[in-house]
């Protein structure tokens, strides 16, 4: 069972749910339909089958599983895709590992060990090392932990950071963070505040997956949505998606007895062969 269908199938099954759902699943990385790592997807989903419609777009992971212990790949991997001069602002923000840069160009440029990836974890590493938050972990997931605890601290100086892109793709919704990470670069060279940017960049992403719920719903009139993944251990996310989907007037279901993250996927790999073998 896929992954991120399984994770989705988790929640479904702690709360008896059988129909259609919005299935939001977040996380580090788990195989793909298509070969590429996803994490960051959206589908509609039943006890059945899943319809991918949403996901972030893809981009390389340098060196592979090595940027899951050291977030400045995935920093240098956006911002080579998004900035214009994205080379040049990586050797500044990681002036010490000048020589480690090269390499890592070298082999985006050559697709040596660079597979692709939709993942919103990734997308947390990166953010939080072009931030200066961390740029080598000592276990998975600290990077993003690190910067969901800076998003916690009070901040008089929260800036507006934009939205993210929409792109329709082959009847797929695929999300860019082009702008928002142009963003966050400027306002890191103009020296904002931390903490008022890492809470931006929350309420970015609860305020696309709203969209995409949204437009999903106007499609399909289906209304439950289900939150799993990793990335929900984030509980000022998790707080914050859900709540704004209940303002928009969605059935919203969480795992509350078994976690998020990959201790969940039994679960919903049992539900789907019970409904299905």
């Amino acid at each position: 069972i896929l992954h991120h269908y399984a994770h989705i199938l988790s929640v479904m099954s702690e709360h008896t749910l059988e129909d259609d759902v919005i299935g939001i699943a977040l996380d580090g990385t788990g195989y793909g339909e298509d070969g590429a790592f996803w994490g960051g997807e959206v589908m509609v989903a039943n006890s059945q089958s899943f319809k991918r419609t949403a996901h972030f777009e893809y981009l390389p992971i340098p060196g592979g599983e090595k940027a899951i212990m050291e977030p400045w790949r995935m920093a240098v991997s956006y911002l080579d895709k998004y900035m214009d001069d994205g080379r040049e602002i990586a050797h500044s923000l990681f002036q010490s590992r000048s020589e480690k840069l090269k390499i890592v160009f070298q082999a985006m440029d050559r697709s040596i060990n660079t597979p692709q990836t939709s993942s919103c974890g990734r997308l947390f590493d990166a953010v939080a090392a072009i931030l200066g938050i961390r740029n080598e972990v000592a276990y998975e997931g600290q990077a993003a932990i690190l910067l969901e605890s800076h998003a916690t601290k009070l901040s008089d100086d929260v800036p507006e950071l934009g939205s993210f892109e929409l792109i329709k793709n082959e009847g797929q919704y695929v999300i860019s963070p082009n702008k928002i990470i142009q963003k966050i670069v400027e306002l890191r060279r103009s020296n904002r505040d931390i903490p008022g940017i890492c809470i931006a960049f929350h309420v970015a992403l609860a305020d696309i997956f709203v969209e995409i719920a949204s437009k999903i719903r106007s499609q399909t009139g289906v209304n439950t949505v289900a939150l799993s993944g990793g990335c929900f251990q984030n509980m000022l996310l998790l707080k914050k998606l859900k709540n704004c989907l209940v303002d928009n007037d969605f059935k919203v279901f969480t795992n509350v007895e078994v976690p998020a993250n990959d201790g969940g996927i039994s679960l919903g790999q049992a539900y789907w062969g019970m409904h299905n073998v």
